[in-house]
């Protein structure tokens, strides 16, 4: 009988035993992964940082390039020269002591945002000084779901059109705001009562719970029941520790989310503003050397809207149309100058198409100068956008087929003109197999 009881009481301090060498294991490999997805966000962060930097350069390389002619000279001097960016992660505003609790001179316009980040900054400050993991745990949620409602406003706020230039400074200030505060609550919800202090907090609760019934009984726990109390407190203890990780966990992807999704529009922003960097380059060159690089002829092409299936094509009043039947005034040679520009020549009226004197699109150049250059996105052709490089003062525009009325146009450069224009597939039709211009020989 004893020895049955043994193997007992030996088998069940072996289960205890197994269960809390699990917990711990959980709690360690919960602590490196949060610990791994703290350092991706840092190198996240590193990478938006980059990515600033990179847009600061290409929008001063522009400014650079455009007063290099006289018309860009007299607006650089009428116009505010490119600020150096405020980078995330600097410390600068820790330095100061953080985000202010009150925002001072708020625009109207991000009024809502900014009240919304108060009420978050006052539960963070509270979070901060609680003293227990019960108070800590309630303000958790609490902050938790503030933090929901300010980064909703705050993405409603950057996404409303309108607003003046310090307004949306302040946003882009309420933005890094809410980032710092982010990470303070994660600071502070990491920070754990010691498991003496926990233990004891737990047991005096106990003790309490239980008390008028232990001096109305008079009667003293067995050795199993300390075991099975303490056992249950530990475990406790972890339990608390794995929901505050994956608590943090949580909080961190959405912080990568977010970055990742601010990061994939910095990256196509800068990729629209490298294209524009290098098409002013490629005509300054061209306007400024001595020996004009003379055009030369790759082949015949096709060019044809890749959502309703017609074709480009030059109409009798030396306009542009679109075409359902393939014939000769859908057919344009494209001549290659400097680096990816190139020039389409109607292969009926053989004039050069591209803008007349009041920025139309029209077919009636009879040589390939700056108004009639063109450009188009990446090397793949089948399904690419076409760019005026003369359009917007040499921003460049894209162009824009208005489906309700047949109608073309030359829309702005900017991303969000590059992501409602036209795709267009240009075709080399002398040959069975198309390659793009830029390939050809």
């Amino acid at each position: 009988m004893n020895q049955a009881v043994e193997e007992s009481t030996y088998d069940r301090q072996e289960e205890y035993r197994s269960a809390q060498r699990a917990a711990v294991e959980s709690i360690m490999i919960g602590r490196e992964t949060l610990e791994s997805a703290i350092r991706q966000g840092e190198q996240l962060q590193n990478a938006e940082n980059l990515a600033v930097e990179t847009e600061y350069k290409l929008d001063r390389a522009t400014r650079l390039i455009k007063g290099m002619s006289l018309g860009g000279w007299i607006k650089n001097k009428f116009t505010a020269d490119i600020e150096p960016p405020e980078y995330r992660g600097q410390g600068d505003a820790d330095a100061l002591g953080g985000p202010p609790r009150m925002y001072d001179d708020v625009p109207e316009f991000c009024s809502s945002a900014a009240q919304a980040i108060q009420n978050y900054h006052c539960n963070v400050d509270v979070l901060e000084e609680c003293e227990t993991d019960e108070q800590r745990e309630t303000c958790k949620v609490i902050c938790n779901n503030m933090h929901t409602l300010a980064h909703k406003e705050l993405k409603q706020l950057l996404l409303k059109e309108g607003g003046d230039k310090d307004s949306r400074q302040f946003a882009s200030k309420l933005k890094d705001d809410l980032t710092i505060l982010r990470s303070r609550q994660e600071s502070a919800q990491s920070l754990r009562a010691s498991p003496k202090s926990a233990s004891q907090n737990t047991t005096s609760q106990r003790d309490k719970l239980f008390s008028s019934a232990s001096q109305a009984s008079h009667e003293t726990k067995s050795p199993i029941e300390e075991v099975q109390d303490e056992h249950l407190d530990s475990m406790a203890r972890h339990l608390d520790e794995l929901g505050s990780l994956a608590t943090n966990l949580n909080a961190s992807l959405a912080y990568h989310a977010d970055t990742l999704e601010t990061l994939d529009d910095k990256m196509e922003s800068n990729l629209v503003k490298s294209n524009a960097v290098t098409r002013r380059t490629d005509r300054l060159i061209q306007k400024k050397s001595w020996n004009k690089t003379k055009p030369i002829f790759v082949s015949n092409f096709s060019i044809q809207h890749v959502r309703t299936g017609k074709y480009l094509a030059v109409s009798t009043n030396s306009t542009l149309v679109l075409s359902s039947k393939f014939n000769e005034t859908c057919i344009f040679g494209i001549w290659k100058r400097q680096g990816k520009i190139f020039g389409l020549q109607s292969k009926y009226s053989t004039r050069w198409l591209g803008q007349n004197m009041f920025g139309s699109l029209v077919c009636t150049a009879s040589k390939f100068a700056k108004r009639e250059e063109w450009d188009a996105d990446g090397d793949d052709w089948t399904s690419t956008p076409l760019i005026c490089c003369s359009a917007g003062w040499g921003a460049g525009g894209y162009l824009l087929v208005d489906e309700t009325d047949g109608s073309i146009s030359l829309i702005g450069g900017e991303l969000s003109d590059r992501n409602r224009a036209t795709l267009w597939s240009i075709k080399d039709f002398e040959k069975k197999n198309s390659t793009s211009p830029q390939k050809s020989k």
